[in-house]
């Protein structure tokens, strides 16, 4: 995902010194501790999230992003999770690049794909020590192992080599027992929207979760946003690159005149499909910054419902073939139009 730019204009006059902000070699651990560790407030969810994406990104990269990636859980057998693309893999020089430096990215440049921190692939630090990559790349496959080492830094070192016919890239992280439910939970609520919905082994749980997903409470949906219910104070959401970021009209701190025309969302849960790139999210990718381009997409996408949502409601009635059919739907749409003022029509 493209990064944000912005420009700062400094005036200055009558400096006698100054100093650039750096890290110093012996403070490195000391960071690199805070970024594995203190980043993400849900660790299972974060491997899950990160992980899954990436492996997405992977998937657009070579062109094949209807195909599904694949995600293993642990079993008697083997005690790890296993998130596996089929792209073009890494070669040993972009694995050392991409997993040893915090901060590289190789996908700001595109809004086609979801990373762009140069974080996420060293995710699974924050719940493990060590885990392993492998990578299936111009008939090689490479397996290396990333731990934190003795200086709390960490390392990648390639520990296997053999060849094969595959491509792609599999990221095994070795799940304690205890934390195996909290991995099948989060698992289950995020890749149940996952588009296109991953393949599942090993958890007929986590698959069941899939299956089990109704649609049940979406009220209204168009191509770009979701009603899905009526509810005072309602947290909504911005979905953007398959994950959820969560916004409340309060967090927009919009102008008074924009803040009483859009306050009849305060009463609905609102989702919005956003495009790569429309906001901006937080280090962790747990929530959203709240810039100018954040609050832009967001204030602009609810003032566009407003001008849509009642044609919109007018489409889904006049798709009803009876009286009955057009009362009952009414009835599933009755938070939707009285929070509009939408009084619905029946052949006039």
């Amino acid at each position: 995902m493209k990064i944000a730019e912005s420009s700062v204009q400094i005036q200055s006059s009558g400096i006698q010194s100054e100093a650039y902000f750096t890290i110093k070699e012996s403070n490195v651990g000391h960071i690199f501790g805070i970024l594995r560790n203190q980043l993400y407030s849900n660790k299972p969810l974060a491997i899950i999230r990160e992980y899954c994406t990436n492996a997405f990104d992977a998937h657009v990269d070579a062109g094949i992003p209807e195909r599904p990636i694949e995600v293993s859980f642990p079993t008697a057998f083997k005690n790890s999770l296993t998130i596996r693309d089929f792209g073009k893999g890494l070669s040993e020089s972009e694995v050392y690049d991409i997993f040893v430096s915090y901060g590289e990215s190789t996908k700001r440049g595109t809004n086609e794909q979801v990373g762009m921190l140069g974080l996420g692939s060293k995710s699974a630090f924050c719940y493990v020590n060590d885990f392993t990559i492998t990578s299936y790349h111009n008939g090689v496959k490479s397996v290396y192992l990333a731990y934190i080492d003795e200086t709390n830094v960490g390392k990648v070192s390639k520990i296997a080599e053999e060849s094969t016919s595959e491509t792609g890239l599999a990221i095994d992280v070795v799940v304690k027992t205890i934390d195996l439910q909290s991995f099948r939970e989060v698992a289950g609520s995020f890749l149940c929207e996952f588009d296109p919905k991953p393949i599942v082994l090993n958890d007929d749980r986590v698959v069941q979760a899939f299956q089990t997903k109704k649609d049940d409470s979406v009220l209204l949906k168009s191509d770009y946003y979701e009603i899905t219910r009526r509810w005072y104070s309602s947290t909504s959401i911005v979905r953007m690159g398959n994950v959820s970021y969560p916004f409340n009209l309060n967090d927009l701190q919009m102008h008074p005149q924009d803040a009483s025309k859009l306050d009849c969302f305060r009463y609905l849960q609102v989702k919005l499909f956003a495009p790569i790139g429309s906001v901006v999210t937080s280090a962790s990718r747990e929530a959203l910054e709240m810039d100018d381009q954040t609050k832009q997409y967001i204030v602009g996408a609810l003032y566009r419902i407003l001008e849509d949502v009642r044609k919109d409601i007018e489409f889904q009635l006049s798709q009803c073939n009876s009286l009955y059919q057009f009362i009952i739907k009414c009835n599933d749409l009755s938070d939707v139009n009285s929070t509009f003022g939408i009084i619905p029509t029946y052949q006039g």
